[in-house]
């Protein structure tokens, strides 16, 4: 009876914690996106994954010119329940061409004029909308080889703040533009939801990972530079936290039958 009993208190303590994880960090998939002209009303096509192209600007060549095309990702986060306190975005690219080898590609996450969208459409969402978050990555020039390019860290909350007034009506987008670090023409291409660029393992294990965490689940400096990583080792803690309940647990019951007469 005592057995049955420890074995109960680990199995409920190990359905509690790992339940922590699922509530702390929710991976989303995009329901779209697609690569839009810069014009106004330039149009959008998903055939060429998530692009951002850049230039380098006459007037200061520190900075960027998104001068063709930027990405569009967006979310239905109509099903998010909790208040999302902080987030981490993960893209991986299969091709870059036109990145400066000694000097980081910066990027920018930036608010679309419009959430209502198509992958095809003829009326882009807009290239000019405020900043989100900003991330530089050193980039190799190269084709189908990943590389992956993460959001969050200082911008996790303000990223997460966006993210979770957009949970009502539902949908949430956001622009990948390059705003610094780039060449006479820099193209980075990511990886979208249809794996165009036939990355090894293919989607949705190549496409934009979306990291949702509740304001009191996970603290901000916890998250890491890769998503799949921080899961992993939140898992391995709590793997052990229940290893090592388990082992006090066993102890006092076993400290029990030898206090307590044996059973007739």
């Amino acid at each position: 009876m005592r057995r049955i009993q420890i074995w109960l208190t680990l199995t409920l303590l190990l359905v509690v914690l790992t339940t922590g994880v699922v509530v702390a960090g929710t991976f989303r998939s995009p329901s779209k996106d697609t690569t839009c002209q810069v014009t106004t009303g330039g149009l959008c096509e998903d055939e060429t994954g998530i692009l951002a192209q850049a230039s380098q600007n006459p007037g200061d060549p520190l900075l960027c010119t998104p001068v063709s095309a930027v990405g569009f990702i967006g979310w239905d986060l109509s099903m998010i329940t909790e208040q999302i306190g902080s987030a981490e975005l993960v893209l991986t690219t299969y091709r870059v061409t036109g990145a400066p080898t000694t000097t980081p590609v910066t990027f920018e996450l930036f608010e679309p004029s419009t959430h209502d969208w198509s992958e095809d459409g003829a009326v882009s969402p807009g290239s000019s909308g405020n900043t989100i978050a900003t991330t530089s990555v050193l980039l190799a020039n190269v084709t189908g080889t990943p590389q992956t390019v993460v959001f969050g860290g200082s911008d996790a909350v303000a990223l997460g703040a966006y993210f979770n007034n957009l949970r009502s009506p539902g949908p949430a987008t956001v622009g990948i533009r390059i705003s610094g670090g780039c060449t006479a023409s820099t193209l980075v291409y990511f990886n979208d939801k249809e794996n165009t660029g036939n990355l090894p393992g293919g989607a949705p294990a190549t496409e934009p990972d979306l990291l949702l965490f509740s304001p009191t689940a996970v603290s901000v400096a916890a998250i890491g530079a890769s998503s799949q990583s921080h899961s992993g080792a939140l898992v391995a803690l709590l793997i052990a936290a229940v290893l090592v309940l388990g082992a006090g647990t066993a102890v006092y019951y076993r400290r029990q039958e030898k206090e307590l007469p044996q059973d007739s």
